[in-house]
C-alpha cells in the first residue's frame, strides 16, 4: 500500500554547535510542538579536537566501546563515537536519575529505544550522520531524522530507479538544471529516509512503498516531514511516525 507523506520547508531559525557546547548541555538547534509531538533537534558539527573527542568516548555505554573499537575505518569510528557520545550526554541531562534505570533495546527492524524496569518508554530518539555533522531528535512520540551532505553523484538517475516513485522521478527528470535536479533528489532522499526511520522499519522495506508530496496549504508543523537547508551543503529532515 502505497503511503502519502507531506513535506515542508522549515523556515524557522537553525544553528548548529559544536562537540563541546552539545556536551554541556546548551540548549538545541530548535524545538518543534505540534499536535502529534514535542521534539528536540541537535544539529552538531563533527569538527572535533580531541579533547572533545575524548568526552564524547567518556559517555559510550560498554557495549558501544566494544562496537567502537571494530571500526576500521577512522572517520567512520568518529562518527560513532561522537554520535552515541552526544545522545548518551543529552539523554542523560534530560533523564536524570533515570537514566541509570533504562535499558537499551531494538525493535524488530534494529531501531534503538531505551526502556525503564516498568516498561515506560520515557524519550524517544533517533539519530542520523554524514561525514561533518550529526543530527539528533528527541520526542515523547517516535521520530526519525536524517542528515545528509550535498555532494555529487554519479549515477543519480540508478540511484532513483531504487529509491523513488514514478511521480517522484517525473519530478526530478522535470528540473531545468542538473544541479536543481541533485538539490530535489537530497530533498527527497532526506525526508524518505526520517520517514521509514520514523516508522522503524528504515530500508527493510521498499522506499517505493512511501510517495512524497509537498503541500503548501498546511505549515511546516502540520506536515508529516518538515525539512531544512539552513546549515550550507546539507538537508536536514526529521519526522513523526506515519502510520
Amino acid at each position: 500500500m502505497l503511503e502519502i507523506a507531506t513535506y515542508r520547508h522549515w523556515n524557522a531559525p537553525i544553528h548548529s554547535m559544536n562537540l563541546d557546547a552539545a556536551l554541556d548541555g546548551q540548549q538545541p538547534s530548535f524545538e518543534v510542538s505540534n499536535n502529534r509531538s514535542n521534539m528536540e533537534i541537535w544539529c552538531v558539527s563533527l569538527d572535533v579536537g580531541n579533547s572533545s573527542f575524548e568526552r564524547c568516548y567518556s559517555y559510550l555505554t560498554d557495549l558501544e566501546t566494544e562496537r567502537a573499537q571494530r571500526f576500521k575505518h577512522e572517520g567512520a569510528k568518529h562518527q560513532f563515537i561522537a554520535a552515541h557520545g552526544v545522545l548518551n550526554s543529552v539523554l542523560q541531562s534530560r533523564l536524570e536519575d533515570n537514566y541509570t534505570r533504562i535499558q537499551r533495546k531494538e525493535s524488530a527492524h534494529k531501531k534503538p529505544y531505551i526502556e525503564l524496569p516498568s516498561g515506560e518508554r520515557p524519550i524517544e530518539f533517533n539519530l542520523s550522520h554524514c561525514s561533518d555533522f550529526i543530527a539528533i531528535a528527541l520526542s515523547d512520540q517516535p521520530v526519525g531524522i536524517d542528515i545528509e551532505l550535498i555532494r555529487p553523484l554519479g549515477d543519480i538517475n540508478g540511484i532513483s530507479e531504487q529509491v523513488f516513485t514514478a511521480v517522484e522521478k517525473a519530478s526530478l527528470s522535470s528540473q531545468d538544471s542538473q544541479k536543481d535536479q541533485l538539490s530535489l533528489f537530497y530533498k527527497f532522499w532526506t525526508c524518505k529516509e526520517a520517514v521509514m526511520k520514523a516508522n522503524g522499519t528504515g530500508f527493510m522495506v521498499d522506499p517505493k512503498m512511501i510517495e512524497l508530496t509537498s503541500i503548501s496549504e498546511v505549515t511546516p508543523e502540520e506536515a508529516t516531514i518538515r525539512w531544512s537547508d539552513a546549515i550550507p551543503h546539507h538537508y536536514v529532515a526529521w519526522s513523526d511516525t506515519v502510520d
